[in-house]
């Protein structure tokens, strides 16, 4: 989402200035995540995945 905000002229400072552009977005993981320039760590929580059959599985904590 950062590169494609980045525009056509990709380099590190371009993808920085396009993460910061995201705002407020969701990575469809039903939670709104936010980097703007001066929040750079856009959650604090963890969502533990593994990868079955080729596809991301997110795990319950209360199954582990």
């Amino acid at each position: 989402m950062g590169i494609e905000k980045a525009g056509r002229s990709v380099d590190s400072e371009s993808i920085v200035d396009g993460l910061n552009a995201l705002n407020v977005f969701d990575l469809g993981i039903d939670t709104s995540l936010r980097i703007t320039p001066s929040i750079h760590q856009a959650s604090n929580q963890v969502w533990p995945t593994r990868i079955q059959n080729g596809e991301y599985v997110t795990l319950d904590w209360d199954s582990l």
